[in-house]
């Protein structure tokens, strides 16, 4: 089966722009999960005697989208927005002192964690690259985090670690769950939080503290702070024109400043981009900007909307189901099409879409 191409319009939130029923993913409802802890531990020894956790993320608000069963019902508006009671930050802080409260020392060291991603994500490369949705056992979480060890107000950069965890690797692939996400996947988070401590060797930062350059925790904010020092995030105004790629979107400096708008075929994208002056078609480019309107690639997009420090927005795709239906004389598959709206984010790092 073949799938058309979808467009989508992206629009920043400071412009005016008419509602649709799928424009803000901000209006998707929240999911509220508990990382509780069961049991605190004590076979672990750790060389500190607290964890803090400092959320550095371009988005605060969520870890993700998440789809549920209702969209096997066929249900319009199958994602829920996925965070932590309490915050996201808190909540892993606190899990994180309430089970290690045994393998703490009393020492006056703390373990400063500070979290630049931590993104769980449904969308896989493929559909990001505006083919169709194909529902499957895929979950893969973001996580950049970049560990200190500190005391009296003085810290240490011990390690850093970015990866991309594969939940599907240790699911099972079919079982149905009431609360899928919370039966299937919190498990698996609870054990990579755990891995993501007990994996590093902090005895070593531990020794060498004394001897080592360290920062304030001022210097920490303010480093971390300038991630969102991005022009495309700090000017007033986007500039009008075409950016080539991700770097001429976040700093605000598109290459081509005067083009021309058409579509391909009457109704149906994608839009074509073609020099004011010459007329001549470009082929590549990272997105476009033009009075209220600024897309993505050379799909026909939906509208962007300013989340913390990055940008969230849907990819309208479609699912077909086929039914087999049998009668005394013949069997035949019926297939249903699906209108389905993907909220996605902008990795405001990559540029990629997750």
């Amino acid at each position: 089966m073949r799938f058309a191409l979808i467009k989508l319009i992206l629009m920043l939130p400071v412009y005016s722009f008419s509602q649709s029923e799928y424009s803000n993913p901000e209006k998707i409802r929240f999911k509220d999960y508990d990382l509780t802890v069961e049991e605190s531990i004590d076979s672990v020894q750790l060389p500190f005697a607290s964890i803090k956790i400092i959320d550095s993320r371009f988005d605060t608000s969520k870890i993700g989208f998440n789809i549920t069963q209702d969209f096997y019902h066929g249900q319009k508006d199958p994602f829920k927005k996925i965070r932590f009671t309490g915050g996201v930050a808190n909540s892993i802080e606190k899990y994180y002192n309430d089970y290690y409260q045994k393998s703490f020392q009393k020492n006056g060291f703390i373990l400063l964690i500070v979290m630049k991603k931590f993104w769980i994500s449904d969308i896989s490369s493929y559909e990001r690259q505006g083919k169709f949705f194909r529902p499957q056992n895929l979950k893969q979480l973001y996580y950049k985090w970049e560990y200190y060890i500190g005391k009296d107000s003085n810290y240490l950069p011990v390690k850093r670690i970015d990866n991309i965890y594969d939940f599907s690797k240790n699911l099972p692939g079919n079982s149905k769950y009431k609360d899928e996400f919370k039966e299937k996947y919190m498990p698996e988070i609870k054990a990579l939080l755990k891995s993501m401590i007990e994996s590093i060797d902090f005895e070593k930062a531990k020794i060498a503290f004394e001897t080592a350059g360290k920062k304030t925790l001022n210097e920490i904010l303010v480093y971390n702070n300038k991630r969102f020092q991005l022009p495309i995030l700090k000017d007033k105004n986007i500039k009008m024109g075409v950016f080539l790629n991700f770097d001429e979107f976040k700093n605000n400096t598109p290459s081509e400043e005067l083009i021309r708008q058409e579509l391909k075929h009457k109704f149906k994208g994608p839009y074509i981009l073609k020099d004011q002056k010459s007329g001549k078609e470009l082929d590549e480019y990272w997105g476009f900007y033009q009075p209220d309107i600024v897309t993505i690639g050379k799909l026909i997009n939906k509208k962007l909307y300013r989340v913390g420090n990055t940008f969230d927005f849907f990819i309208k795709r479609y699912w077909a189901e086929e039914t087999l239906y049998t009668n005394p004389y013949n069997s035949y598959f019926q297939t249903t099409t699906y209108r389905l709206w993907i909220p996605c984010q902008l990795d405001m790092e990559t540029g990629e879409i997750y």
